[in-house]
């Protein structure tokens, strides 16, 4: 039992994306860090909160009101793992580093697809949920 005062998080109301925000955003946008709303919050859009200067550790922490997850969640909602597979350019994301490949390192289709289409789903699940609770969420960067 919490403490008198404490305030619950719901374990749904977090998601991590680990190293596959930024192929996922190229796979929503098509560019490294631009793109149009609502397909582009997962790097911009929404209010900044703090700034990159600021100490907290974050490149970006950015708010995004009911409505603009609503619109990301009917943004995300039509996506098909087969349209994010043909949306995958390896020459294209190493060219815009959102892949760095050092020697010996190769990027592999049959290896990164898997991971993507799966941070994919939890993405989309995520944002369905939050717009279903017609909240807003707090995105950041690191």
């Amino acid at each position: 039992m919490p403490p008198p005062g404490a305030t619950l998080v719901n374990s749904d109301a977090h998601l991590d994306l680990d190293k596959a925000w930024l192929p996922l955003h190229f796979l929503l946008t098509g560019t490294a860090w631009e793109g149009d709303e609502p397909g582009c919050y997962l790097v911009k859009g929404g209010e900044e909160l703090a700034d990159e200067d600021d100490d907290l550790g974050y490149s970006s922490i950015r708010a995004l009101t009911p409505d603009q997850v609503r619109r990301f969640s009917e943004f995300l909602r039509p996506l098909t793992h087969d349209a994010l597979r043909q949306r995958f350019d390896i020459e294209r994301m190493v060219a815009l580093e959102i892949y760095r490949v050092s020697r010996g390192r190769v990027i592999s289709r049959d290896v990164e697809m898997p991971y993507l289409l799966d941070a994919f789903d939890a993405l989309q699940s995520f944002a369905a949920r939050t717009a279903e609770r017609n909240e807003g969420a707090i995105a950041f960067l690191t």
